[in-house]
């Protein structure tokens, strides 16, 4: 990539809110612990805990009141 090129690209959620009524379940704060979270479980136990914060985020958009499907 080019470096002057990294300074000018970043992530924007805009769109998707204003065209799909899209809203983050988790803020970026909670989303930041979750994966220090996942890391130290892994790096200390080596356990992957992948599948049970994908069920609390889940359940964390349900309670949100977000729409959410699984099948």
């Amino acid at each position: 990539m080019n470096q002057h090129e990294s300074n000018l690209l970043h992530l924007d959620s805009a769109k998707a809110r204003q065209r799909l009524g899209w809203q983050p379940v988790w803020s970026f704060d909670e989303g930041l612990q979750a994966t220090a979270k996942w890391y130290r479980a892994n790096i200390e136990r080596g356990a992957v805990i992948s599948e049970a914060q994908l069920l609390l985020y889940i359940a964390s958009a349900k309670g949100a009141g977000l729409p959410w499907r699984v099948q």
